[in-house]
């Protein structure tokens, strides 16, 4: 029979790298959104407006979440002392987790910092094997 410990997880301290599965991901819903968008009975100029905007937020969404840039794209996760911290480009700021989902293929953080939102988004090609272990062995314990 296993006991939950009431003492704090170990600190943790994870450089999220690039991700080529999520940079996969958003441009299939990109290209696959643009078929849709394209077949849609309304006239060309508002479908080429449509697929303008579309990409203009696939683009910024890459940016921010497949590579990492920007000065609110989330470049490190932590845990220490009973709370969660994120870096960005800019700064490391101490979050608030209001949820999370652990999956074996993903982690999904929903952070706030004072009033603005990070949903995190950790897949399996952005941390080594051990650091995403880690991370939702944390995820889990934190949930309890």
């Amino acid at each position: 029979m296993s006991t939950i410990s009431s003492r704090s997880p170990a600190a943790l301290d994870l450089r999220l790298q690039p991700s080529r599965l999520l940079l996969i991901y958003l441009l299939s819903l990109g290209l696959l959104s643009s078929v849709a968008l394209w077949l849609l009975p309304v006239s060309l100029g508002l479908r080429v407006l449509a697929l303008a905007l579309l990409w203009a937020l696939v683009t910024a969404q890459l940016k921010r979440r497949a590579w990492l840039r920007g000065a609110h794209a989330v470049q490190g996760l932590g845990w220490r002392e009973g709370s969660w911290r994120l870096r960005t480009a800019s700064a490391e700021l101490a979050a608030q987790c209001r949820s999370m989902t652990v999956w074996p293929w993903l982690v999904a953080l929903d952070m706030r910092v004072g009033h603005r939102y990070y949903p995190v988004l950790v897949l399996p090609d952005q941390l080594s094997a051990d650091e995403l272990r880690r991370l939702r062995q944390l995820a889990l314990q934190t949930t309890l």
